[in-house]
């Protein structure tokens, strides 16, 4: 590849008691067959040993295909969303990986999400999104979940709204608990910058998904790219409605803001109108 015309891509890891798994997710990034410009890898003060394995997995493994790495810790757990606007706003380049932990990427996968933002025309504002591979899944923990497939012996989550993105979509996407997934992202760093960080409490990919939705910027890619690691999202850790309406009224409140910025005052009235229902069926009951 001719160094001079490849777009610079930033990956980062945030990671939190990853210590089983983060060592494949290092060298999943480190053999991708496209350069990263900047990898970050962030460990958000992990109670285990993720960090000594951090560290021991970079220094045993070459990183020919990346042009530098920073490795942190941070002094405190700041907790998911804290983390993760901090991770945005140090990420140098505007295309944008950001990486679990415990999740793996193919080898190929940022060389084809290059390859299909070019096709596109290099769109100022850009969100694509794929089908994950199920890691290690157990069939009775995946029954319930929609979008589940079964294809040679391996399972496969396609994501809700792989085929309704557009925006005569969007009062129903701007009140789903579930849009797209968000460990398949590539994005462009202004669907973060250009709304501003995100409340605590919400889900980044319910927003930025929905942020990329409001400016036509979501698109499908239909090849799997990445393996998810069950037991460790929204799905696995909300275990009950009423947690599920507690992380909702955050959501709901970020993209009430959201639509505002984008003068979107009817869906601003509509997502702040379903948040007032959610709140009252939140009310103890007298």
């Amino acid at each position: 590849m001719d160094e001079k015309s490849l777009l610079k891509v930033s990956v980062y890891i945030a990671t939190y008691n990853h210590e089983e798994y983060v060592s494949e997710t290092i060298e999943s990034l480190l053999h991708q067959t496209y350069p990263i410009d900047e990898l970050i890898i962030s460990d958000d003060f992990s109670t285990d040993n993720t960090w000594n394995k951090i560290k021991s997995t970079i220094n045993r493994f070459p990183k020919n295909n990346v042009k530098k790495i920073i490795l942190r810790r941070n002094p405190f757990n700041l907790g998911l969303i804290y983390h993760y606007n901090l991770l945005l706003k140090m990420t140098s380049n505007n295309l944008i990986i950001g990486h679990s932990g415990d999740d793996v990427s193919y080898p190929e996968r940022i060389e084809k999400m290059i390859m299909f933002y070019k096709e596109l025309g290099s769109p100022k504002y850009f969100l694509a999104h794929t089908p994950l591979e199920i890691i290690n899944p157990e069939e009775n923990q995946l029954q319930n979940l929609i979008g589940i497939k079964k294809i040679g012996g391996k399972f496969f989550w396609l994501p809700p709204y792989y085929s309704i993105v557009g925006s005569e979509n969007i009062y129903i996407a701007s009140v789903s608990c579930s849009l797209f997934l968000g460990p398949s992202f590539f994005i462009t760093k202004n669907l973060y910058t250009d709304f501003g960080p995100i409340l605590e409490g919400a889900y980044e990919d319910l927003i930025i998904g929905f942020r990329a939705m409001l400016l036509d910027a979501a698109y499908f890619y239909p090849e799997p790219l990445t393996k998810y690691r069950v037991s460790s999202g929204i799905s696995w850790k909300v275990t009950n409605q009423d947690d599920v309406k507690k992380t909702m009224k955050s959501v709901l409140l970020q993209r009430a803001i959201d639509a505002a910025q984008v003068k979107r005052f009817d869906l601003m009235q509509y997502i702040l109108s379903e948040m007032h229902k959610s709140m009252d069926n939140l009310m103890p009951k007298k």
